[in-house]
Parts: C-alpha cells; sequence; structure tokens
C-alpha cells in the first residue's frame, strides 16, 4: 500500500490541493497530515475543509496543543 505524509501546509490550499492531485496520481491509497496546518493567515477554514472533505485524517500540534 502507498501512503503519502503531508505536513507543514500553514493554510497553503493551493499547495494542499496539488500534493493531494500528485497523491493520488502516484497510486496513493492512504494520506495523513502530520502538522502544522495553519496560523493567524486566510484560508485556515479552505484546508481544514478539504482535509475534511478528503478524508484525510492527521495531527494538528498548533502550538502543540490543539487538534482536529
Amino acid at each position: 500500500m502507498k501512503i503519502a505524509i503531508l505536513s507543514d501546509i500553514h493554510r497553503n490550499i493551493e499547495a494542499l490541493k496539488v500534493a493531494h492531485e500528485t497523491a493520488i496520481n502516484e497510486g496513493v491509497e492512504r494520506i495523513y497530515h502530520l502538522g502544522d496546518l495553519r496560523d493567524y493567515a486566510p484560508f485556515v477554514n479552505e484546508v481544514v475543509n478539504f482535509l475534511i472533505e478528503h478524508e484525510i485524517p492527521g495531527f494538528q500540534p498548533y502550538f502543540g496543543k490543539n487538534f482536529y
């Protein structure tokens, strides 16, 4: 099984979309996000919604204490 590990998205929705598309095109069956999802900037909701919609589980150590 191929898996992809993502991290340090920092609310960059466009990079997340490209990473997701690349993983799918490479035959990845499961994608995980391992942290640094957001900061104080635009597109936080879009990034979180994308992860939820595409069933990408993850751990969000935003300042070491938050989870999604």
